[in-house]
């Protein structure tokens, strides 16, 4: 009872350190970070409506595309569930799941490193330098490199200023499944498992990073084996063979994706690594060994894609969140083996400095939030603007707008896009290329593409205005050339003469596979639910 009473004490300071780091954001509605992918998940939440619980067709990105395409549906579905229970705006519920994500990493760090090492004490501190450090600075810095950056609130940025709120929920219950999977606990992992996988495909991708050190170290393979299959079949309805298929196609068309001869490199390299550590690291404790072969795959994986462009998954940069979990869980125990050995002065000593280092980053950190994460008015934005022109004047229209405008045109709108969405599930390769060609090609190549998908209308953004990202080599090739309908803040908007319309409904027949995919999620799910009342039936006592 003791044992469990210190691990929730432990649990409720972690959790409320990273609370406090972030306690405004839960009244926010909109932050200006117009570069983020927010505005995706604030328009699903606010047009998914019947989409959730059937094969739908979504009209508003990349030209249509059937709803398993837009996104992983954990964050924009409890955006959508909070909205709706409590009333209060799409981008609030979005702040308030960003903040349980945020919130919840350091906890499944925690359990994770609990789990192999069973000391509640240094596993808690895993959880602290995980929420107030960013060691992957030192190996692979976003930016120039400076030993300061190690200080940065890396997370705390990428969870609220950029992309990476459903991957750090996605991590979250990647580390939680993988500590399940060290108790051997089947249905616990498997059913983390597809919750990682529902806030994010690269859950799934942790997950099996975990799985597979865990399996290395412990020998669990049959029960890794089984979850991870479990997992997928119950997430298989927003992540069917099909749209697994699709994200690899579009991944061969950028370079930080596409597989070629140099992934065979970064593979051969990243598993000479981790075989090499795994050998001579088989006199050592399992908690260590498992540290060192997870850290080590997943920062090698972010150098050799940052220095060398070599990957051999897409967008490989991204795993320095799953590095920082992997360091900061090797510095605990490391850090531990080393206290250990001291005198009781030096470590006394130690701690003191620890706490006081602790106590300054939980300061700087606080200050960061409160300086960066404030509240801004969304109708003053560009992206607000040129949304709510379109929708009251082109509300049949079917628009081509660049970047962050078409990143939030939806947040504010209905207005269906030729672009939108995210592009790795974006359902036709070609249209895609096409897209990304609007950038850089000339006048009659750029307008005669548009026509022939039926674009009528046309946003550009000029190297002077407020739209984020400024794609468009040259914005002025269609000055004078095309009608102009609308200009404001050196973005316009232009009228496509003789784009055959394109209708706004259009006919869905979702086939066998989502409907195929939807049984199989209900039938595993059913089938635990079964396992559990049956062993919960078989504890009641009996007369």
């Amino acid at each position: 009872m003791r044992s469990r009473a210190t691990a929730a004490l432990c649990a409720a300071v972690i959790f409320g350190l990273n609370a406090y780091l972030i306690r405004q954001v839960c009244f926010l509605e909109f932050t200006g970070k117009t570069n983020s992918m927010q505005g995706f998940w604030i328009a699903i939440a606010r047009l998914a409506g019947e989409h959730w619980w059937k094969p739908s067709w979504w009209p508003y990105w990349s030209g249509g595309m059937p709803f398993e395409n837009t996104y992983a549906p954990l964050v924009p579905g409890l955006m959508a569930l909070i909205a709706r229970a409590t009333d209060i705006p799409h981008g609030q519920a979005f702040h308030i799941v960003a903040a349980l994500a945020f919130c919840l990493g350091p906890l499944a760090v925690f359990a994770l490193a609990w789990q192999w090492c069973g000391d509640k004490r240094w596993s808690f501190i895993a959880a602290i330098a995980y929420s107030l450090s960013a060691p992957t600075e030192l190996a692979a810095p976003d930016g120039a490199f400076a030993w300061a950056h190690v200080l940065d609130a890396r997370r705390l940025y990428l969870t609220f200023s950029w992309d990476e709120a459903p991957h750090q929920f996605a991590l979250a219950f990647a580390c939680f499944a993988a500590a399940m999977l060290v108790r051997r606990n089947f249905a616990a992992t498997a059913l983390l498992a597809a919750l990682a996988g529902f806030a994010n495909p690269f859950g799934l991708t942790a997950f099996a990073l975990l799985a597979l050190c865990t399996c290395v170290v412990a020998g669990v393979w049959r029960t890794a084996f089984a979850a991870g299959a479990v997992a997928y079949l119950i997430v298989c309805p927003y992540l069917p063979p099909s749209l697994i298929q699709t994200i690899r196609t579009n991944a061969q068309m950028f370079d930080e994706s596409a597989w070629s001869a140099g992934s065979w490199i970064a593979l051969g390299a990243v598993s000479a690594g981790a075989l090499a550590l795994w050998w001579n690291t088989r006199a050592s404790r399992p908690e260590l060994r498992f540290a060192v072969i997870f850290t080590w795959i997943t920062i090698a994986m972010a150098i050799l894609q940052q220095r060398w462009n070599l990957h051999f998954v897409p967008q490989a940069g991204r795993y320095k969140s799953e590095a920082e979990v992997g360091f900061a869980v090797l510095l605990a125990f490391v850090a531990g083996d080393v206290v250990r050995r001291l005198p009781r002065p030096a470590a006394v000593a130690l701690a003191l400095i620890a706490v006081a280092a602790a106590t300054y980053q939980t300061i700087e950190h606080r200050r960061y939030s409160k300086r960066e994460l404030i509240g801004a008015d969304v109708t003053a934005t560009i992206e607000y603007r040129v949304a709510r022109w379109l929708d009251e004047n082109r509300p049949n229209g079917f628009v081509m707008a660049p970047g962050s405008i078409a990143q939030w045109m939806n947040a504010f709108s209905r207005v269906r896009q030729f672009n939108g969405g995210s592009f790795p599930t974006a359902p036709d390769p070609e249209q895609q290329r096409v897209l990304y060609s609007q950038f850089g090609c000339g006048f009659e190549e750029c307008v005669s593409a548009l026509r022939r998908y039926g674009v009528d209308t046309l946003v550009v953004s000029g190297p002077k205005s407020r739209e984020f990202w400024k794609p468009y080599r040259d914005a002025s090739i269609f000055e004078g050339r095309l009608p102009l309908l609308w200009n404001k803040e050196g973005v316009s908007i232009y009228d496509i003469p003789g784009a055959v319309p394109r209708p706004a409904e259009q006919p869905y027949e979702p086939g066998v596979e989502p409907w195929l995919c939807r049984a199989i999620s209900l039938g595993t799910l059913a089938a635990f639910a079964t396992r559990a009342l049956a062993k919960a039936a078989r504890r009641l006592p009996s007369y």
